[in-house]
């Protein structure tokens, strides 16, 4: 069981380990800039005023944070603990390359496992998706489900980035960023690696 004072105290968090005031997570999800403000929490008779589900939808798609992510945010206590995680150069992502030897590292302060790794996208490939310039941070260790945004290495088509559909009869089914945004499906034996995308910067 949640409380009033624990979501918006959740939306809060979820701003600043983004980088967001309150007023500017809004924007960026293209709501009234004053949405979250603390003035618009409770109604002028002191009735608690909820965020609506479309709204919550909106940050947590801006922000690639999941329900699950959302929740754990908050029912914890205090503000989640950053740490450093490593930057892989992009050209080394493209061959298949992951190993975090003497990579560079990226501080995050989101839940992500050991197998987390960041990057930064140094072409168009993933456009509409990511532009270039985005940082992501993916991990190959985390649980993957339909919808979720993913990175995947195939040993025959190389790197690929999308969004998960299907897994079944050893098969991976992912919808790739191009211009029809086609579905595009790769035989487990084939499968070097594949990440789930936790958060990306926009």
């Amino acid at each position: 069981m949640f409380t009033h004072e624990d979501i918006w105290r959740a939306i809060d968090r979820l701003a600043e380990d983004k980088g967001f005031s309150a007023s500017g997570l809004a924007r960026q999800a293209g709501l009234d800039p004053t949405a979250f403000n603390r003035s618009k929490r409770t109604s002028p008779n002191g009735k608690p005023r909820w965020p609506s589900t479309e709204s919550l939808a909106k940050i947590l798609s801006i922000t690639s944070c999941t329900t699950e992510e959302f929740l754990l945010i908050m029912g914890q206590d205090t503000p989640l603990k950053t740490r450093k995680i490593p930057m892989l150069a992009y050209t080394a992502v493209r061959t298949g390359r992951i190993k975090a030897d003497n990579a560079d590292t990226f501080t995050i302060a989101i839940n992500a496992g050991q197998q987390a790794f960041a990057l930064t996208i140094e072409d168009e490939k993933l456009r509409p998706l990511y532009r270039m310039g985005s940082i992501l941070v993916a991990d190959t260790g985390a649980k993957i489900s339909s919808d979720d945004r993913v990175l995947l290495f195939s040993k025959k088509d190389g790197l690929k980035g999308g969004i998960m559909q299907t897994t079944q009869k050893r098969t991976v089914s992912i919808l790739l960023p191009d211009q029809d945004f086609r579905e595009m499906s790769f035989p487990e034996n084939e499968i070097e690696w594949i990440a789930r995308i936790l958060w990306a910067s926009q």
